[in-house]
């Protein structure tokens, strides 16, 4: 299936502390992590892009506007960067993100905003949907030296919310999709 119109950034930022080098660029069974993320969704858009500068030498790579400004930083500079009005983030750290979550967010793209949350409150803020008008907002924030990203959702009257335990009760995804690879225990075999 292809997303009409909508972007997909795949955010190559953040520093590894946790795993104790480029997590991005760690191989599994001969393909980078953040080579597994794109292999994932590669095909759903016409515009499908690596944003951030810590991985050298990825082809469609494009540089954050703000360094050092964290994963907010990075929406904006995907934001500002994509080629249509509503870009799917995610984190270049979910190889196993499903196809069928983006199905899920682009058939909600009328919002501003579309995140998965877990019925616990957790919100998957890294493999969302944000629409471009949310550049001026996110621009104040970030000039205000707010980065959090929950302060965003806050703001934004127009937000969509997916209940992701209803996916995963139903069988249309798994959990696994969001688990991120923060150490090297969380990486798939």
């Amino acid at each position: 299936m292809s997303l009409a119109n909508i972007s997909i950034a795949i955010l190559t930022g953040g520093k590894s502390r946790r795993f104790g080098s480029n997590k991005l660029v760690f191989e599994v069974d001969g393909r980078k992590l953040v080579h597994r993320v794109y292999d994932k969704v590669y095909d759903f858009s016409d515009d499908v892009f690596f944003q951030g500068n810590s991985v050298e030498n990825l082809e469609s790579s494009k540089d954050d506007i703000m360094e050092g400004k964290g994963p907010l930083g990075g929406i904006y500079s995907a934001l500002e960067n994509s080629r249509y009005e509503k870009t799917i983030v995610l984190a270049g750290d979910l190889p196993h993100v499903d196809p069928r979550i983006l199905d899920e967010l682009s058939v909600r793209a009328n919002a501003d905003l579309v995140v998965p949350r877990w019925r616990n409150g957790h919100r998957e803020p890294l493999c969302a949907l944000y629409s471009r008008a949310l550049v001026p907002l996110i621009e104040r924030m970030l000039q205000n030296r707010d980065m959090k990203i929950s302060h965003l959702f806050d703001q934004v009257e127009r937000v969509d919310w997916i209940d992701i335990d209803g996916l995963v009760e139903s069988g249309e995804i798994d959990r696994s999709c969001f688990r991120n690879m923060n150490r090297r225990e969380d990486l798939p075999g």
